[in-house]
């Protein structure tokens, strides 16, 4: 008995009673299980709606951007209509004026000697300008402010618009046709003298509507002093510019020059855009008549007579009635020889015409083609622009 209870209260010294005594029921642990359910589907339902509102925030945005983007392009439809019609309207008027280099007209292109003359003349210090320039950079501004000109309250007459307008149109072209323009003679100046070494670029001229346009930076000097300089034959060593008078007293053609001076970033740095008119073909044809009379007649008196200038444009043909007196030295022929010797006519083969070497009066309708030196050098990059831009306008549409 005594051994019995010592079993017992060894029984009851492990713990074995109160771990009897915790025994927990099955319907408390029903109870806790249920518990954890409902906090775990509490969790579930908490989180799923809340990744439901994350979610419904995120595609109400989404719907507001996507409005946004279809209102805006709503708005923007008839201006992007607008901006590419006017953008090809603005290729269409370069191909046009472009086109019309290609045939005969009242003005010529100067030859590269008259070029040079340009660029050398304008070498020097003395005339307060040069063909060294960053058009790329400042053809932008200058644009900007010469389209100003027309809302300036200095703007007093229609001739400043005028000009104004007429020189933004040439300066537009020449920025467009950049890639035809850059191939015409003497744009580019070689780095070394002797001509070895990259070619420098200085893109300066171009030409529109008859004139040869130029842009130029400013050093020191005056834009009307320049015109000036630049018609004459003696300062220039050349004669390439129109001095016919056409009975015009415009402002614009009154010495046949178009120019003004803008100031572009800092006001020290300034450029001139200066158009003047080309030496028309009568006048080329003129000159290689006076010259070769003045060779071969010296200080004898001599007379000749021009009439019925007619342009064929088809042909590319400029004609004239022609009379002289020939001599035993002297003849017509001569006079056909030294025009087409020329940089500007050249001889039609398919056009013949009997000719006597006998001293007297001979008249005679003249024949010559036109040669023109500049759409000669850009003829092959006029024809690469405008199809590539024609190919760009068919793939965006």
């Amino acid at each position: 008995m005594a051994a019995y209870k010592k079993d017992i209260n060894l029984f009851k010294a492990a713990g074995g009673e109160r771990a009897k005594a915790k025994k927990m029921a099955a319907s408390k642990k029903l109870i806790l299980v249920a518990i954890v359910v409902v906090l775990l589907v509490g969790g579930a339902i908490g989180g799923l709606y809340y990744f439901n509102k994350t979610f419904e925030g995120r595609l109400e945005k989404l719907e507001t951007q996507a409005q946004n983007y279809s209102n805006t392009q709503r708005g923007t439809r008839s201006l992007l209509t607008e901006y590419k019609e006017v953008q090809s309207q603005a290729q269409t008027a370069a191909l046009l004026e472009y086109q019309s280099m290609l045939s005969p007209s009242f003005s010529t292109d100067l030859s590269r000697e008259e070029i040079m003359a340009i660029r050398n003349y304008l070498s020097q210090d003395t005339t307060g300008y040069t063909i060294d320039n960053n058009f790329d950079d400042v053809v932008d501004d200058i644009l900007g402010q010469l389209n100003l000109v027309q809302y300036s309250d200095a703007t007093t007459y229609a001739d400043d618009i005028y000009k104004a307008s007429f020189l933004y149109g040439a300066l537009s072209f020449m920025k467009t046709m950049r890639p035809v323009f850059a191939s015409l003679p003497l744009q580019y100046i070689e780095e070394n003298a002797d001509g070895t070494g990259d070619a420098e670029e200085y893109y300066w001229y171009c030409y529109y509507r008859g004139k040869f346009v130029m842009m130029l930076r400013a050093t020191t000097g005056n834009d009307a002093v320049l015109a000036t300089q630049l018609q004459d034959p003696a300062l220039l060593g050349a004669d390439p510019f129109c001095s016919l008078d056409r009975g015009i007293s415009t402002v614009l053609d009154a010495d046949f020059a178009t120019y003004t001076t803008v100031s572009v970033g800092d006001a020290n740095t300034q450029y001139v855009v200066i158009a003047i008119t080309c030496k028309t073909v009568p006048e080329r044809f003129l000159d290689c008549v006076e010259n070769i009379f003045s060779q071969q007649m010296g200080s004898v008196a001599y007379r000749y007579e021009v009439s019925n200038f007619k342009f064929e444009a088809e042909s590319s043909t400029f004609s004239v009635d022609f009379l002289m007196t020939q001599t035993d030295e002297f003849v017509l022929k001569d006079v056909c020889d030294a025009v087409t010797s020329s940089p500007f006519f050249v001889t039609r083969m398919d056009y013949a015409y009997e000719i006597s070497d006998a001293p007297g009066v001979i008249q005679r309708t003249l024949r010559f083609g036109l040669n023109n030196e500049a759409i000669n050098a850009t003829l092959e990059e006029a024809v690469n622009f405008f199809t590539i831009v024609e190919e760009t306008e068919e793939e965006e549409e």
